[in-house]
Order: structure tokens, then C-alpha cells, then sequence
């Protein structure tokens, strides 16, 4: 039966030696040698640390003391001290910590080292198979740590050959980094890594925000562990051009800020442009009701105002959910009422009926005609300075469906409306 570590240890980009060292001790552990298997692992460990550190540049704290770092080397290439060494290097703390590691981690280390002379020396302190599985989780855990420079420096150095297509293809998965995170921080120092990482290699990207690989690092930080989650969302609500462009390839990641109204008011008010990808977001504001009652008539208005009359066209099956969405939020209802509805009718305004021919042309659709929307046509379209661009699509849509077009004139014959002559000429009646 295949062995969770086992697994885990084949999966990394370990050394040949590394490999060899870690099948001795899950052959040991199978065979209940539990010692043996702790020797092994722990070696197999030493070795990870001595090849790190051997294949290091000399780490920043540790510049003014180049002469120590090159005994060290000296050391480790030597077999009579490299472990010897390789624990030295470990337990050092500033000015020379090759290592940034807590204390807690350290302990931990010491602890295991200690065990492994117990095994060494043949004491009789115990040794069975939870002090293996327990050694094992302790290097699946704190792996990460055990870097020069540190754990998250080293991390941040991942990031950067990540972007750099000359060491790895645009199109890898950055979810690797991302797994590494808790590894090598706890919660509290995750802005700190996304800001640096953002000043020494993000920026550098140009159109950083807009880069398909850039966008999937950033989201893939929403599958870390939930403790990481609030800073997470934090670090978004702090860089709004980033959410912005996150949520236009994952619009559901605004419902992670639904107990902030505030935020959601700030986006909707200040943050959504005229273009698709947010008008992708404005539906998923509807989708998951994050707009209040007392604002959504001003939240049509603003969503109306940087409307695109390219946008909001098709009702085809592809986006029938979407289209749906639009109407059971009673956002084309209300689309209709400022249209029509209100004392300063919106239809009037050349500039928003052009930019909002579909949607009227879809309110239409759905609620038909009535005698405020006959009179506000006639109003509009017996003006001069008339939104001939909504006319247009309006005519077209009643020659597709032309039992509205009848509606529309039995609605204004009933009221003594006269039709506009722009839709006479062009429907020839």
C-alpha cells in the first residue's frame, strides 16, 4: 500500500541522493525498523538543507561575513562534519542566520534531531511508527522554511522565474506557489509578501493587470486556507484596479465581500467603467442581490449612465442566464421606469437612449406597451434632435416581431396617440 509521504516525497524535484535516503527509510518503516526509518528520513533531511545551502549565493545578512561562509562551505563538503554543520546552520541566529526561522521551528528541529540520536546512540528512549509519520509531517510542513534567505524570500524568488518565460511557459498553473504560502508565513505576513511581490516582479510586467497569468496567481490566493481568506480580500479591497479585473474573469468573487455594502457601493458608484467585462460584474451584483432596495433605482441609473450600446445586444441561449438575471431583479423593470415611467422621462436624453437601445428594446419585450411608453415615444421622436440610433433598433425589433408593432398602435389608437412620422416612413403605414 502506497504511503501518503511516499507519494508526497516522489512528487518533489528532490536530488537523486535525497530520493534514494528517503526509499531506505519507507523501506524501513514497512518493515517495522522504525529507527532505521527515523535515521534515514533525518538524513534524508540533512542532506536537503547541506545541498541548499551549498547551491546558495551568500544571503544577505550574512554579506559582512563572507570568510564564515565560505567555512561553512568548507564544511559541508566535508563528510566527518557536514552534519555537524548542517545543524550548526540551522540553530544559527542573528547577525548570521542563514535561515529565518522562529523559534518554534528551530525547537522543532532540535527536538528531531535529538530523537535521531536516540536512535543513533541506542538509547532506550522509544522509537515507533508515530515518531516517523510525525517526523514526516514535520518536513512536509516546514519544508519551505529551511531556505537560504528565508522561506518567503524564497518564495517571492519562485514567483519571479514563474514570470519569466524564459525559465517557465505563460501558461503553467501558478497554483504551486500558491500551496507554498502557509508553508513558509502565517496570515499576518501574507500583505507584505503580495505587496513585495507585486513592487520586484508584477509591476515590472507591462499591462500587469490585464496579463491572463498575472490575473490566475491573484485568484488562485482564494483557495488558500480560510485563515489566509480576510487578508486576502483585504489586499484586494486595497488594490481595486486588480479586483476589478479579477472580477471580470471571476465575477463570483464579489459575494465574498457581501457583509461590506460600503465596498459594494464603491464599486458600482466609482468602479465600473463602459466596457463587457463589467457589465459582467453588474450582473453578478444582481445574481447574488448584493444591491440594496433604497439604492437600486440609483444604481440603474449609474450602471445605465456608462452603459455601451454594444452591450446587453443577444439573448441567445448563451447568455439566457444572464438575461434572466437582468429580469427577475427587476433591473429592466426598472430600466423601464426611468426610461418612461418618471417625471423627466430618460428616453428624451439623446445620448443614453442611444447608449441604451437594447436594454429598451428588451424592456419592451418583456413588458410590452402602455400608454406612458407611447406618449414618451411620441415625445422623443417628434423632436428634431430625436435618438435616431434607439429608432433604429426599435424598427428593426418590430419587424422581427411584428404583433409588437400592432400592440404599440392599438395601445396609442386606444388613447388618441398619434404614431411619430419617423416610424411611419420606415414601417409604411
Amino acid at each position: 500500500m502506497k504511503i501518503q509521504f511516499e507519494d508526497w516525497s516522489t512528487q518533489q524535484d528532490f536530488s537523486s541522493r535525497t530520493s534514494d535516503l528517503f526509499k531506505e527509510s519507507i523501506l524501513c518503516y514497512r518493515s517495522r525498523a522504525y529507527k532505521g526509518a527515523l535515521l534515514f528520513s533525518f538524513l534524508s533531511f540533512q542532506n536537503i538543507i547541506m545541498e541548499r545551502i551549498l547551491n546558495a549565493k551568500i544571503p544577505p545578512t550574512a554579506l559582512t561575513y563572507e570568510k564564515k561562509w565560505i567555512e561553512i562551505n568548507s564544511k559541508l563538503r566535508d563528510e566527518d562534519k557536514s552534519d555537524g554543520q548542517v545543524i550548526e546552520s540551522i540553530i544559527m541566529q542573528k547577525p548570521f542566520d542563514i535561515f529565518n526561522l522562529s523559534e518554534d521551528t528551530r525547537n522543532q528541529y532540535i527536538y528531531w534531531k535529538n530523537r535521531r540520536n536516540d536512535c543513533a546512540h541506542g538509547k532506550e528512549n522509544k522509537i515507533d511508527y508515530s515518531h516517523i509519520e510525525s517526523f514526516w509531517l514535520f518536513i512536509e510542513s516546514n519544508l519551505e522554511k529551511f531556505n537560504v534567505n528565508g522561506g518567503v524570500s524564497h518564495l517571492i524568488e519562485k514567483v519571479k522565474n514563474h514570470f519569466d518565460i524564459t525559465r517557465t511557459p505563460s501558461d503553467k498553473n501558478p497554483s504551486y506557489l500558491i500551496k507554498i504560502i502557509p508553508e513558509v508565513m502565517i496570515p499576518l505576513e501574507l500583505k507584505d509578501f503580495l505587496e513585495t511581490t507585486y513592487e520586484n516582479v508584477i509591476s515590472k510586467k507591462t499591462f500587469h493587470y490585464d496579463d491572463a497569468n498575472v490575473l490566475t496567481f491573484y485568484k488562485e490566493l482564494l483557495n488558500l486556507k480560510q485563515e489566509f481568506l480576510p487578508y486576502v480580500l483585504n489586499y484586494f479591497k486595497e488594490n481595486k484596479s486588480l479586483l476589478i479585473n479579477l472580477l471580470a474573469i471571476e465575477t463570483s468573487l464579489i459575494y465574498q465581500f457581501k457583509t461590506d455594502p460600503v465596498f459594494i457601493r464603491m464599486v458600482w458608484k466609482t468602479e465600473l467603467k463602459n466596457s463587457f467585462s463589467h457589465y459582467r460584474i453588474v450582473v453578478s451584483l444582481l445574481r447574488y442581490k448584493l444591491i440594496p432596495k433604497d439604492q437600486f433605482e440609483e444604481f440603474v441609473i449609474a450602471i445605465t449612465e456608462n452603459n455601451s450600446d454594444t452591450f446587453f445586444v443577444d439573448i441567445s441561449a448563451e447568455n439566457q442566464v444572464e438575461f434572466n438575471v437582468l429580469k427577475e431583479s427587476i433591473f429592466l423593470k426598472t430600466v423601464g421606469d426611468i426610461a418612461f415611467h418618471s417625471d423627466f422621462p430618460k428616453i428624451n436624453s439623446f445620448d443614453w437612449a442611444r447608449e441604451n437601445k437594447n436594454l429598451l428594446c428588451h424592456y419592451l419585450r418583456i413588458y410590452n406597451f402602455n400608454e406612458d411608453v407611447v406618449r414618451a415615444l411620441y415625445s422623443t421622436f417628434s423632436k428634431p434632435n430625436y435618438p435616431w440610433q434607439f429608432g433604429k433598433t426599435l424598427v428593426e425589433l418590430f419587424e422581427q416581431e411584428p404583433e409588437l408593432f400592432e400592440y404599440y398602435t392599438m395601445i396609442a389608437d386606444l388613447h388618441s396617440i398619434e404614431i411619430p412620422s419617423y416610424f411611419q416612413k420606415r414601417l409604411g403605414i
